[in-house]
């Protein structure tokens, strides 16, 4: 089988696509950059960086990069080279998205939105099975049980990130709908991992976290160390942690079989779009991740009712820097 992956340079993409290769399947990766061989260069520096050389160098599958851009039509390809592409495709798999939670909302929907009905385009033209990554968190700002079966909206958002993720399910669920294509989605929750994921792999959002709460405590007199910091948010709140090695695991194993079995279809034996949350089966208190920072950090974080009326010089900092992450320390979810 060959599959285009998008988004194979991301976080969660780099070990798709060596579960893919490993598995024996060949992929075409489309990757955003210059020639094809600075984007097979580029790639390859993010496989060996999270530790995965193995499936690349030793896999069954082959591997084609392709340098192109999801933003544009035809994928940033020219004519011929986007009909070559397609002349043997037999799946599409698109991970490719922008994950700044708090961007520019018309620089998010062009990625995550717009790439997606670009990607959707190569899935149309061949009529196939076509994989979307989105997020758990689509559910926006929901608490309480969460359902696979469900995509609502009222409810807002957290962020721009998600609402854009959400409108990308909403295109696939119009795609498979109009067309009677088939179309699977994988939700991932917090993504991280406790391997290798050194530079110039994409991070993960904890690391991200971490990376902006180190560079807040050091704009501090190390004299005033350790920083005290309140945070508004509650004991009950938390958040669900899945590995990225897992999630990647159990996506490409799920995805393959299904790429084998026939339609799926609703009650009323229309296409309908096959969705999977790919979460822990425990969730991790808040008062888990600030006690790994205090492990780490000179950071001392008390979880208070509401934003402090007399905040402090770094408090105000906290709120400014840390805003697209702060909401989600309120939040507990069941999905």
């Amino acid at each position: 089988m060959k599959v285009l992956l998008t988004g194979a340079t991301g976080f969660l993409g780099v070990r798709i696509l060596n579960r893919l290769l490993a598995d024996g399947q060949d992929v075409v990766a489309l990757v955003r950059g210059g020639s094809d061989q600075e984007s097979r260069t580029r790639l390859l520096e993010r496989v060996a960086a999270v530790g995965g050389q193995l499936g690349v160098s030793h896999g069954a599958g082959s591997l084609e990069v392709l340098a192109g851009d999801i933003r544009r039509p035809m994928l940033g390809l020219s004519s011929e080279r986007y009909a070559r592409m397609l002349a043997d495709l037999d799946a599409v798999w698109h991970c490719a998205g922008m994950v700044t939670l708090r961007g520019n909302p018309v620089v998010l929907r062009r990625v995550n939105v717009t790439g997606t009905v670009h990607a959707l385009e190569v899935a149309d033209r061949r009529k196939l099975p076509f994989v979307h990554v989105s997020t758990a968190f689509v559910a926006g700002a929901r608490d309480g049980l969460l359902r696979e079966d469900e995509l609502l909206t009222g409810h807002g958002f957290v962020n721009t990130y998600e609402a854009s993720k959400h409108e990308a399910e909403r295109v696939v669920h119009d795609w498979v709908r109009r067309t009677g294509g088939r179309g699977t989605i994988y939700r991932p929750s917090v993504l991280v991992t406790d391997g290798p994921n050194l530079p110039p792999a994409a991070p993960h959002p904890i690391q991200q976290l971490g990376t902006q709460v180190t560079e807040l405590v050091a704009t501090f007199d190390p004299r005033l160390w350790p920083v005290s910091l309140r945070v508004p948010g509650t004991s009950v709140g938390d958040l669900n942690l899945v590995q990225v090695e897992a999630a990647a695991d159990l996506m490409v194993e799920d995805g393959l079989r299904w790429f084998a079995e026939p339609c799926d279809r609703a009650g009323d034996g229309r296409p309908s779009v096959r969705t999977r949350h790919i979460v822990h089966p425990i969730q991790t208190p808040f008062a888990t991740v600030v006690a790994g920072f205090h492990e780490v950090l000179p950071l001392r974080c008390l979880l208070v009712p509401a934003q402090p009326t007399d905040p402090t010089p770094i408090e105000r900092m906290a709120t400014e820097q840390l805003a697209s992450f702060l909401p989600y320390v309120r939040r507990s979810k069941r999905f």
